[in-house]
């Protein structure tokens, strides 16, 4: 896995090099100097970064995947879109609370260990597993299918492999980051299963 510097490093090239850039999105390039150096952007720089450049938000962020632009980055874009301001803080301690937020999901994601074989078995987590099922439930319902409470179960333990398998499970925040992520894997698996009936694909 890369790491973001060189990920941003990559996107200035698409642009014409680094003063580009910081041109695009409108930051001193000294700014930009100090991202490469290991200061993390805010998020809405970053999705500026991977707006202006074409590049995957999901890549950029987290090093996996292509950096071209596909569908989880649209996910990606909703959390980062979200995160307004429903506190009443000024602009600037509501800018630092979501970039200290962001950033602490985003270093997590960055530095994640690989599985090792030998770890103990986590404990289930009843909160995410309760997240995962709301998800499942409103995604169903939102594409119009129906699902039997015993499949919702079934469902969730699907989301639960493929969390653990992008973040570290036990990671409160780069779990809040890979949600949107997992959620949309679900909603694309659905609606393919739906375009094509009879292929044998998952369709709760």
């Amino acid at each position: 896995m890369t790491e973001l510097s060189d990920r941003i490093r990559l996107a200035a090239e698409k642009l014409g090099g680094l003063n580009k850039l910081a041109q695009e999105i409108g930051v001193p390039r000294r700014t930009l100097g100090n991202w490469l150096k290991g200061t993390n952007p805010k998020p809405s720089n970053l999705k500026q970064i991977a707006d202006v450049a074409n590049v995957s938000l999901e890549w950029l962020i987290s090093g996996t995947g292509s950096p071209e632009q596909d569908g989880l980055s649209t996910a990606l874009n909703r959390l980062v879109d979200a995160t307004g301001n429903p506190h009443g803080m000024s602009n600037d301690e509501w800018n630092q609370q979501a970039n200290e937020w962001f950033s602490a999901g985003m270093a997590n994601l960055e530095r994640q260990p690989k599985p090792h074989t030998s770890d103990p078995a986590p404990f289930l987590d009843t909160d995410l597993m309760e997240r995962l099922a709301r998800v499942v439930t409103s995604t169903h319902r939102d594409l119009g299918i129906s699902i039997a409470p015993e499949k919702v179960v079934v469902e969730v333990a699907i989301l639960m492999n493929d969390l653990a398998r992008t973040v570290r499970i036990n990671d409160p925040d780069a779990i809040t980051l890979a949600l949107p992520v997992i959620e949309y894997r679900l909603r694309e698996r659905l609606q393919e299963a739906k375009r094509e009936p009879g292929t044998g694909k998952r369709l709760a």
